[in-house]
């Protein structure tokens, strides 16, 4: 009896062994399917992100700047206000890089068709920037980005819009910062003259491009008071890389 046990043991174990030989030899073929099947789970994963850091990204691979202007009037004045509540499309929108933007008028074309609440365009003065604007904000004919001022300025910029201010009713200098403060630009001092430009081009090119981050400046509408109110943010320059201690 021991010994028919055994042999069946024996039997069993001998079974085993050639199913999992078997398996052996079919491995390296259920490997590639195996990494074919990975490659298209992670290549059809949707990687959206933020639309600024998209810009951000973009705006260095393809050497190009953006500024954004943001329509919040409508935004709850009161935590849990949620009365025509509509936020920006620039501040929820996100995106994703899909091999389509290759030059900058292919990422043009690109945001308008993913952003259609979105006036988007590319500055006549310097083709490498690209202004991405509510469209709700160009209804407004009292609009302050939208005006034009002659100003001699020298100080820094981020006092800037402040100075263009005192000749253009509801545009300050950013007075709380909803945006990170790295992205403040407190130190770079500019001089600029300039003679009749919409403040949209004063704001631009006071900025030194050389070493800037790709999204130059944000201005943000508010309602205040029954008025609108824009607040402009200059971002600042990139920071720079420490050096490698050897």
């Amino acid at each position: 009896m021991k010994r028919t046990v055994c042999c069946s043991t024996h039997c069993l174990s001998s079974v085993i062994v050639a199913a999992i030989a078997s398996l052996l030899l079919c491995l390296p073929a259920v490997a590639d399917k195996s990494d074919e099947t990975s490659h298209a789970m992670v290549t059809s994963v949707d990687s959206r992100m933020p639309l600024d850091k998209y810009l951000t990204v973009v705006g260095a691979e393809l050497n190009c700047y953006f500024t954004l202007e943001l329509d919040s009037r409508r935004q709850p004045q009161v935590f849990g206000d949620k009365a025509s509540v509509k936020f920006s499309p620039l501040l929820v929108a996100s995106t994703k890089e899909d091999g389509s933007t290759i030059t900058i008028h292919a990422l043009i074309k690109k945001l308008q068709r993913e952003l259609p609440e979105v006036h988007i365009v590319q500055s006549k003065e310097d083709p490498r920037i690209i202004h991405l604007i509510d469209a709700s904000l160009l209804a407004d004919a009292d609009y302050s980005i939208q005006k034009r001022a002659s100003i001699t300025y020298s100080g820094l910029l981020y006092q800037f819009p402040d100075a263009i201010g005192k000749s253009v009713a509801g545009l300050t200098s950013r007075q709380w910062l909803m945006f990170p403060v790295v992205n403040t630009d407190w130190a770079t001092t500019v001089h600029v003259r300039a003679s009749q430009g919409t403040v949209r081009e004063l704001l631009t090119q006071a900025v030194p491009l050389a070493g800037y981050k790709h999204i130059i400046w944000v201005a943000e509408t508010f309602a205040k008071q029954g008025k609108a109110e824009t607040q402009v943010q200059f971002y600042g320059p990139l920071k720079k890389a420490k050096a490698e201690i050897r």
